[in-house]
């Protein structure tokens, strides 16, 4: 998936993630049975994953509410030496754009806060 800046183009569109290619690549061919025909449950994650355009292929949505300053935090102790410390700003401002636009706390059926 490609990360675009949102200093680049400010705009809802850019938030960040190839929803085209997750729809292609993951989405359609779960739903047409092509991928894991068999399972009662596939969860998909990420935070995109309750994006506008991806909803009406899930059953259930569930929410995992962290603020950014802790999802910082998280994100230094597990990426600290893996060459991509230099995205992290980049990445909070699209979190915070993804969030502010399409409000998946709105859409999930249940809410964590964590």
């Amino acid at each position: 998936m490609t990360l675009i800046d949102k200093t680049i183009n400010n705009t809802p569109e850019l938030l960040g993630f190839d929803r085209a290619g997750i729809a292609s690549t993951i989405l359609k061919p779960i739903s047409s049975k092509e991928v894991a025909p068999e399972e009662d449950f596939i969860i998909i994650e990420g935070i995109s994953a309750l994006h506008q355009d991806f909803r009406a292929n899930f059953d259930y949505g569930i929410w995992i509410g962290t603020s950014i300053d802790e999802s910082v935090k998280r994100a230094v102790l597990r990426d600290s030496g893996r060459g991509n410390e230099h995205l992290r700003d980049m990445w909070a401002k699209n979190d915070l754009a993804y969030f502010e636009v399409h409000r998946p706390d709105l859409a999930a059926h249940i809410v964590i806060k964590n």
